[in-house]
């Protein structure tokens, strides 16, 4: 692999990590907006549970002239009787009589709210839950820009998919619980532009029942929605940040499919050099075998070679011995009788070449006679079994100047080798030595 592909994929592998890495804190955003979304929907369920609280406490009904119906009871006067009673002070005043019909006629004035929802609480409360509807209205998060090839992030998005329809489903609900407070308030609201309100009062004071919606109570609203209003902001924020990661997560993705594009080109361009590659070695594979093979014909070639190297060597060494001349003494002062007396030496073997022109020299001393009365022949063998007379045409015969021997040249070596001497003297004997020069 060359070493522009290697960085290649090593830069994909450290791509791949960034996008694991950014997928994990899509993922931990995503916890973290759960848990927002977990707090805002009990918050909103502690909201309902309030204004069911308060709506079991308001009047049912109004009177046809738009007034309150009040039930009044003693202390100590728990009959059926019913009381007129008319608050218009400060003072808190019990009833001394019963109207006509029977009932008590109850006018609250709006000095006397203390510790009541006002109205400035309910708009407050309304403002809240606007802020609250929009916030909630703005939880979504777009994963449509998210383009993801790889089966984790497909993975997650289907996650966090599942995360957001959940939380559509709870902003139904939060829909829901708004509706049920606004009717609520337009209740509470009619109450106060009356200025009249149903009272249940059971005991003798002036005193609010048990359980009835204070102003310190609607506090308590306003604290809980603030907390769900900042809990929704953090929502928004990790859900903005979130959106801002997936969108730089998308640029890197684009980016790494730019790169992956560009790989598959190298790699494409690689395949078609592999295969090149493929082919040329399966022609040296064709050409390996047929060196192969050559390689042991010239093998065994150079096997015979070196018998014969060995054969030349040792011929060598065989004529490096027989360089230096040797003289051998053949027949020492044989007498021959005259008058064609023969003597023939044993079988000489010839173990070396002959020094010079290949030519063995032999010189004869006569003593007696006349060097031409000695005739010299020579017979070969090759099994130094039987031998033959060699022809006279290997043959050369010369008498020496001093007059007392001749020298004779053989052109042919034999293996083995015999020389004979005949004396062609016949009147006297003749007495000859023969050396022999190889």
């Amino acid at each position: 692999m060359s070493n522009h592909t290697f960085n290649q994929l090593t830069s994909q592998t450290n791509l791949l990590s960034s996008i694991n890495k950014a997928l994990s804190e899509i993922e931990a955003d995503v916890e973290t907006a759960n848990t927002h979304h977990s707090n805002n929907t009990q918050n909103l369920t502690d909201i309902e549970t309030l204004i069911t609280t308060t709506n079991n406490r308001l009047p049912s009904a109004l009177t046809g002239s738009g007034n309150l119906k009040v039930c009044l009871q003693e202390l100590g006067n728990e009959g059926s009787e019913r009381l007129n009673v008319d608050i218009g002070s400060a003072v808190v005043q019990l009833p001394t009589a019963l109207t006509g019909e029977g009932n008590l006629k109850v006018s609250i004035q709006e000095d006397h709210t203390h510790n009541l929802s006002t109205s400035a609480n309910q708009v407050l409360t309304n403002s809240k839950l606007d802020t609250i509807a929009t916030n909630t209205a703005n939880i979504k998060i777009s994963t449509d820009s998210v383009n993801l090839n790889v089966d984790t992030l497909e993975s997650l998005q289907g996650t966090t998919n599942t995360n957001l329809t959940n939380i559509l489903s709870k902003n139904t609900e939060a829909e829901v619980h708004l509706s049920n407070i606004d009717t609520g308030i337009d209740v509470l609201e009619a109450c106060v532009g009356s200025n009249k309100v149903n009272v249940n009062i059971s005991s003798g004071s002036m005193a609010l029942a048990s359980g009835a919606s204070t102003e310190a109570k609607q506090d308590n609203v306003i604290t809980k929605l603030t907390e769900i209003d900042t809990a929704v902001d953090t929502i928004d924020s990790v859900l903005d940040a979130s959106l801002v990661k997936q969108t730089n997560l998308e640029t890197l993705i684009t980016s790494t499919n730019s790169k992956i594009d560009t790989l598959d080109s190298v790699l494409d361009a690689s395949l078609v050099k592999q295969t090149n590659l493929e082919t040329l070695i399966t022609t040296l594979d064709g050409v390996q075998d047929n060196v192969l093979t050559k390689l042991g014909e010239v093998d065994a070639v150079l096997d015979n070679i070196k018998v014969d190297t060995e054969a030349i060597e040792t011929a060598v060494e065989a004529l490096n011995t027989r360089d230096s001349l040797t003289t051998s003494l053949i027949i020492d002062g044989e007498s021959i009788s005259s008058g064609g007396g023969t003597h023939t030496t044993g079988s000489i073997e010839i173990t070396k070449r002959p020094k010079g022109d290949g030519k063995i020299l032999f010189l004869i001393k006569v003593a007696t006679v006349a060097p031409s009365d000695i005739a010299i022949r020579f017979l070969a063998s090759g099994d130094n079994s039987n031998f033959f007379k060699i022809p006279l045409s290997f043959q050369q015969n010369e008498n020496t100047d001093t007059g007392v021997g001749r020298v004779a040249t053989l052109a042919f070596v034999p293996r083995y080798l015999k020389v004979e001497l005949t004396n062609g003297n016949f009147s006297s004997a003749s007495t000859c030595s023969v050396h022999m020069f190889i």
